[in-house]
């Protein structure tokens, strides 16, 4: 069954090491009110010099990996339309009273964690497995009550620099049962599992 160009962002998976507990605690952080950068659920957030987070919006190897802070997962703010405070999946960009409280996986001081992800495009395949990946975006989708990340894995952009911010760990369909969603290796947007680089591993020479 091919495959279907539907993203949605880093999905979490479980921990990198199978005899510890398979759970993780969300981080706290805030995104400036002024913030306009919307923010989905699996986009990767990244530390700003004044404290703040922010979404990644394009790859860049060398800033995500050495500020890399988590994956979005929800936020709270007091919204200045309704005047009361809103829980969601989505940060539209606005309409913040004051800055907006950020729940997010860690990445950073975590025990090492696995994600799965639709390739961008061109599909990975099992040789692809410990190497070096930077991401792909586009802008994520919001619907009533939840949103998803439209953020990717480039498999184009493969390559053993410390830098790049994900590790291949392995193909979806080595975790999933056949004929399922992303797991047809041969077609494009297969999805792919991978690990946050926070060691500077070097890729597969």
């Amino acid at each position: 069954m091919a495959n279907t160009n539907a993203p949605f962002g880093l999905r979490w998976l479980g921990l990198n090491n199978a005899p510890a507990t398979p759970s993780f605690s969300l981080k706290a952080a805030k995104i400036a009110q002024a913030d306009t950068q919307a923010a989905y659920r699996g986009d990767l957030l990244y530390r700003l010099t004044t404290g703040y987070v922010r979404p990644v919006v394009a790859a860049g190897a060398t800033s995500v990996a050495s500020l890399g802070a988590g994956v979005f997962w929800g936020c709270e703010y007091l919204s200045a339309a309704i005047g009361r405070r809103v829980v969601s999946t989505y940060w539209p960009g606005g309409d913040a009273v004051g800055d907006v409280d950020v729940l997010m996986i860690p990445l950073i001081g975590a025990t090492p964690q696995l994600f799965v992800a639709q390739a961008t495009s061109t599909p990975f395949a099992f040789e692809d497995i410990g190497e070096n990946v930077d991401i792909g975006y586009q802008a994520g989708v919001a619907y009533s009550g939840y949103s998803k990340s439209g953020l990717t894995i480039a498999q184009s952009t493969l390559g053993t620099a410390a830098t790049l911010p994900f590790v291949v760990e392995g193909l979806w369909s080595d975790y999933s049962a056949p004929n399922q969603p992303g797991t047809d290796d041969a077609s494009s947007y297969n999805w792919v599992v991978v690990s946050f680089n926070s060691q500077d591993h070097l890729g597969n020479a």
